[in-house]
């Protein structure tokens, strides 16, 4: 798969985060679409497919895991295909169960390069 036919579903709340995600991305020729809640991006998911989810851990309303325990359930997002961006420790609670469900973690702040490597890895293993 070419990075150009890649499509990305963002969930992150800070605005300015996400456009620097978004543009980040955008850069190297891969599709973005933002969510700026783990609810807004459950909607989404039911209209569109995407490549890799990226979300952010800590939001208002179900957060990061709420959404990850969602997609589990509901089985719309492969959980293979899931990488989770943070500033908690590792050893937070949220950070040691996204830990045993064995999604990457990228934490924040991170380079443009760590980001499209996790993504390469996890379309190329889809």
């Amino acid at each position: 798969m070419t990075q150009e036919a890649r499509r990305v579903l963002i969930v992150e709340d800070d605005p300015v985060f996400m456009k620097l995600l978004s543009t980040m991305l955008r850069t190297k020729g891969i599709a973005v679409q933002p969510a700026f809640s783990a609810e807004d991006a459950l909607q989404i998911l039911t209209q569109q497919s995407f490549d890799v989810l990226i979300t952010d851990l800590k939001m208002e309303g179900l957060g990061g895991v709420g959404l990850i325990r969602s997609v589990q359930y509901n089985g719309c997002f492969p959980i293979n295909r899931i990488i989770v961006i943070t500033g908690e420790p590792d050893t937070s609670k949220d950070s040691v169960w996204i830990k045993t469900q064995k999604i990457p973690i990228l934490r924040k702040p991170f380079t443009l390069r760590s980001l499209l490597h996790l993504v390469d890895s996890i379309v190329q293993a889809a």
